[in-house]
């Protein structure tokens, strides 16, 4: 897809929400996902924040993933979500709501 706002091409795939490529046999799409993988989560290619009080810290939904490991559960934790958007996920991948009918993603 490509970056609503750039224009810039995007691939969209990570380890907890992607099984395969559709237009591939397994093996290929086994292997293409590990480079991609590899690429993705390399030391170089990410950013771990070590919060302190007061934080904020803005991302592209878009073009950015994001995660964090589950919090100490001895600590309090406040979480503030805000969310800026025009486009929903139909808007950003052509043939998404075609493919979801026809269940082809889930």
């Amino acid at each position: 897809m490509r970056h609503p706002t750039t224009g810039q091409e995007l691939l969209t795939v990570n380890e907890m929400h992607t099984d395969y490529v559709v237009s591939m046999d397994a093996r290929e799409s086994e292997e293409t996902l590990r480079a991609l993988w590899s690429v993705l989560y390399a030391p170089e290619n990410t950013y771990l924040h070590k919060w302190q009080v007061g934080d904020l810290v803005i991302w592209d939904n878009v073009a950015l993933q994001h995660g964090r490991p589950a919090p100490p559960a001895d600590l309090p934790r406040t979480l503030r979500r805000v969310t800026m958007a025009t486009l929903d996920i139909a808007d950003l991948i052509p043939g998404f709501t075609e493919a979801l009918a026809a269940r082809r993603l889930y």
